[in-house]
């Protein structure tokens, strides 16, 4: 069982949604726009770009993008990151702007500014995922202590098949 961000399709695997969350502008303090109280992706478009690899997440990777991509903005990232405080910290240092979601932001350090994104309907879901086959009680106890929803196998948005449902197969 894991907790992910926007996971990528993968066989096997069941997702259950646990928060959907809107997406930051993080820009250094210093920055030309830090002190606007939100920002739009065309605000953004020049700016380069700190962000982690594709590699780490396509699915993720291009949700995060979209308030720029939408935007008409083409990215640039200039330097990669592997976690959101290492991005964040990159930032800090003028590396550049980041796309984040809001609670990669709660840790970052002063010496940035996070303002909310104006113009789009970007967002970003955390989910609790695991295997199909998982049968163990620890998965079943945890997973009914989530509000009622419905699964999304494979990481898609499409929600295919009840929360119930599978509880019942998972259990089987």
């Amino acid at each position: 069982m894991a907790i992910v961000r926007d996971p990528d399709n993968e066989p096997g695997i069941v997702v259950f949604p646990l928060v959907t969350e809107p997406f930051m502008a993080v820009l250094p303090v210093d920055h030309p726009q830090a002190d606007p109280a939100v920002l739009t992706g065309p605000e953004l478009a020049d700016d380069p770009l700190v962000f982690f690899p594709r590699a780490a997440g396509a699915h993720a990777h291009d949700k995060n993008l979209r308030p720029l991509v939408e935007a008409g903005c083409r990215p640039r990232i200039v330097q990669e990151g592997n976690n959101w405080t290492t991005i964040l910290y990159l930032v800090s240092e003028g590396l550049g702007v980041t796309i984040a979601p809001r609670s990669a932001t709660f840790t970052a350090p002063q010496s940035v500014r996070i303002a909310p994104l104006a113009e789009t309907d970007a967002t970003t879901k955390v989910y609790v995922a695991h295997r199909v086959d998982d049968d163990r009680a620890l998965v079943h106890n945890f997973l009914a202590l989530l509000p009622n929803g419905e699964a999304q196998p494979n990481g898609r948005d499409d929600r295919t098949a009840s929360r119930t449902a599978h509880l019942a197969t998972v259990v089987e």
